[in-house]
């Protein structure tokens, strides 16, 4: 019996291998004609690679039709033995042996799926697997004859070394890389030809599935395939036990800028805009990155957002434009591409965020550019404007208010109230046309829709666009769009370049200048951000920063005659931070890129425009200085901007006055200013007292970028007789007792509708006289626009 199980044995392994070769002589017949007559040619076609250069020429990302890939050309002579022998141990053992279809591997592993009930081994040959490659498939069983039919006619067409050196060339390994050239240098760091025997097999198991065995995502994934391939290896008798020995305890060192793109964002955000222009997969485009200024900025960013994630941020953004080109050096769309957990592969420099006061130049732009001037007095006292929604009462950061401010101090100080003054009195369309004039289009909706707002940030736009509407102001106010790519090189040798456009005029360049010099005083900023922050640097440059409400996002731009730097901090998912402030968050981001930038501590202010002329004004009026001023500032000033002389100061029985105009009343008593104005009657038809604060209907929201414990609204009111005591009740409950006439009294908000009752008690603590107002505080969500 035995004899006869042994002939049946031969007899069935006679009948398969005439079947198996009858069987391949069918294949050549019937497809091996599907084979190219070139196939290095057509995976060329295939994988053409489009490689992206930093301004240098050196490549930042090479693409192909599966979008972000590497690779590298490859030599057989050029690799190491290792990998070629591991290659073989991994996918092909049989590969000298058979003519493109390993028969004996089909059939066992037809055995071993029949035996499993699913597929559990493939028979796929090197060859097969580069037929695959030039020709993808679906994977029927007539798709599988037409590839075994192709991967004949292959081997008939080229030697074995010439298949297997396609194979190398062109083979998955993981993290877009195509080719072991590629990814030696990639993962470990050296060329295919220095990797020792544990590197040859730890790589050669990627290509099984470069997915799921991804170094980029777990180093540690492919060591276990990695060790098995060596012991089979050994039990081939390819390598000695010695050689085994080392290759298991030598450990695999992945390379520390493995897994890291260049520039990956710039690259997403300039294959957007090139359209035609790369029609037909060309060799190269051209960028202006600067390729180690881009890794030197990604560092910065990236520093900087680690000291502060126990604060909640997630990321950063940063865009380095030249001014004199328009051309982006740097571009930072995150600082971890590939860190999912806090939305890595987002754009933060084009993705639509709100600018929070960083739109507040803008503003004083438009009223620069009439009379206005840096030296016009603005007040930042409490204001309230009537909107759809109801009444909008806006706040400054910090709750102060400062009554006369000069516009050169209110910018730079960037406080709220005098900016959205000046937006209601130059008007929101005009200040929309300027910014959307400046290149920021997405700001589409008509001036309504932002209103007032609109000055503290209302509305989204893209760190990319603002960073380039910034360097208006040091390149006399023309506005040229951001160049992120400059030529594309063709198949063909012909060169498309880049329309850059013509320069658009925003503001004159008197305006241009008035602005960049205010938001270059850091005495103008001390006021609210003091003296010796990250704004204030070594050399001339002008900065400004924005934060959105609820700490959501935040902003910092700096510009010097050569530079203009924008940056945001935040979050992807719209996750508030805590506390952290444009002033906080990038600011410090902002100041290490620009002193990265002028390394010799050196940056001279742009020129003055001609026909500004010196202006000494008071420091307390901006009107022209007297004698009875005091010393007074000096402002450059266009003639029609020149004030007429300060009648603030005044000379009075033989002293010095200050009469205030009547809008600063009040705030002089709070401030306890000196020489303030007499008190005046009550306001109104009959009015023996008012409450000026909040108004009859008031609807008040809640701002989410401040602590609630923080936020108290100011009651105040105006009574005929200034010796009066006041008592404030909200709801019933009082407030407070026999306060001064024309005081402010603080009440901490709480949401809801409400009722402040004042009543005026005389000297012997009668009441001489009462008023009420009904008012209502709402949380943000409830308003949609304010």
């Amino acid at each position: 019996m035995t004899r006869l199980r042994a002939a049946l044995r031969r007899a069935g392994r006679a009948c398969a291998g005439i079947a198996l070769a009858g069987a391949t002589a069918w294949l050549v017949v019937r497809w091996g004609a599907l084979a190219p007559p070139d196939p290095r040619a057509a995976l060329l076609e295939r994988f053409a690679v489009t490689r992206v250069l930093d301004r240098q020429g050196r490549v930042l990302q090479a693409l192909t039709a599966e979008g972000h890939a590497r690779h590298r050309p490859l030599r057989l002579p050029d690799v190491s033995p290792h990998l070629l022998w591991a290659t073989i141990a991994a996918e092909d053992q049989r590969f000298w042996q058979h003519p493109g279809v390993d028969g004996r591997a089909v059939l066992r592993a037809l055995g071993q799926n029949l035996r499993q009930g699913r597929v559990v081994s493939g028979a796929s040959t090197i060859t097969q697997q580069v037929c695959k490659w030039i020709a993808p498939r679906d994977r029927s069983i007539a798709a599988k004859l037409r590839e075994a039919g192709a991967a004949v006619g292959v081997e008939g067409a080229l030697t074995k070394p010439e298949i297997l050196e396609l194979y190398l060339e062109f083979a998955p390994y993981g993290g877009l890389h195509r080719g072991a050239e590629q990814a030696a240098r990639a993962w470990l760091g050296k060329p295919a030809a220095d990797l020792s025997l544990a590197e040859a097999a730890w790589l050669a198991v990627l290509p099984r599935s470069p997915a799921r065995l991804d170094p980029g995502r777990d180093p540690a994934a492919a060591l276990p395939a990695q060790r098995r391939l060596v012991e089979r290896m050994w039990a081939l008798g390819w390598i000695d036990a010695e050689q085994r020995r080392t290759a298991l305890a030598q450990p695999i060192r992945i390379a520390p800028d493995a897994t890291r793109l260049r520039a990956p964002h710039l690259v997403e955000s300039m294959a957007s805009t090139l359209g035609p222009a790369v029609s037909g997969r060309p060799v190269a485009i051209r960028t202006p990155i600067d390729g180690v200024l881009q890794r030197e900025v990604e560092s910065i960013a990236r520093r900087h957002v680690e000291a502060l994630r126990d604060r909640g941020v997630g990321n950063a953004a940063v865009v380095v434009l030249d001014n004199d080109t328009a051309e982006v050096r740097a571009l930072v769309g995150s600082v971890q591409y590939g860190d999912a957990a806090h939305g890595g592969a987002n754009n933060g420099a084009v993705a639509l965020r709100q600018p929070g006061s960083a739109l507040k130049p803008f503003v004083y732009a438009r009223a620069f550019e009439s009379a206005l001037s840096p030296a016009s007095v603005l007040p930042d006292l409490p204001a309230h404007y009537r909107t759809a929604q109801g009444v909008w009462t806006p706040g400054n950061y910090g709750g102060r208010f400062r009554g006369p401010v000069r516009a050169r101090v209110a910018l730079a100080s960037s406080l709220n109230l005098p900016a959205v003054a000046l937006t209601d009195q130059v008007g929101v369309p005009s200040v929309l046309r300027d910014l959307q004039a400046a290149g920021l289009d997405s700001l589409r909706a008509n001036p309504t829709h932002y209103g007032l707002g609109l000055a503290l940030g209302d509305g989204e736009v893209r760190l990319l666009d603002l960073t380039a509407a910034y360097a208006v102001f040091v390149r006399g106010g023309l506005w040229r769009p951001p160049v992120v790519w400059t030529s594309v090189l063709h198949r063909d040798g012909a060169v498309t370049a880049i329309d850059r456009g013509a320069a658009r005029r925003v503001y004159s360049a008197p305006t241009a200048w008035q602005i960049a010099d205010v938001l270059s005083d850091s005495e103008a900023r001390a006021p609210a951000f003091g003296r010796g922050g990250p704004l204030e640097l070594p050399f001339w440059a002008l900065a400004k920063t924005g934060t959105s409400k609820g700490f959501r996002d935040n902003w910092a731009f700096g510009a010097t005659l050569r530079w203009t730097v924008g940056v945001w901090v935040g979050n992807f998912d719209g996750a508030p931070m805590r506390q952290v402030s444009g002033a906080t968050g990038a600011a410090p981001i902002l100041r290490d890129v620009l002193l990265n930038l002028h390394p010799d501590r050196r940056s001279a202010p742009p020129d003055r425009p001609a026909g500004l002329q010196a202006a000494r004004v008071c420091a307390l009026s901006g009107l022209g200085a007297t004698a009875a001023c005091g010393p007074g500032v000096v402002q450059w000033l266009r003639p029609d901007q020149h004030p007429p002389q300060c009648d603030w100061h005044q000379h009075r029985d033989g002293r010095a006055v200050t009469v205030l105009p009547a809008q600063y009343r009040v705030w002089a008593t709070e401030a306890s200013v000196a020489d303030r104005p007499q008190d005046e009657p009550a306001r109104g038809p009959g009015a023996a007292l008012a409450i000026d604060s909040p108004m009859e209907g008031a609807r008040l929201v809640v701002d989410p970028a401040v602590d609630r414990a923080a936020q108290q609204l100011g009651l105040r009111a105006r009574a005929a007789d200034g010796r009066w005591r006041l008592r404030w009740q909200v709801d019933q409950r009082v407030i407070a007792e026999a306060a001064p006439a024309n005081a402010p009294v603080l009440w901490p908000i709480v949401a809801g509708l409400h009722e402040a009752q004042l009543q005026a008690l005389d000297g012997a603590g009668r009441v001489a006289a009462t008023a009420s107002v009904r008012f209502e505080v709402v949380e943000p969500r409830r308003l949609s626009r304010r």
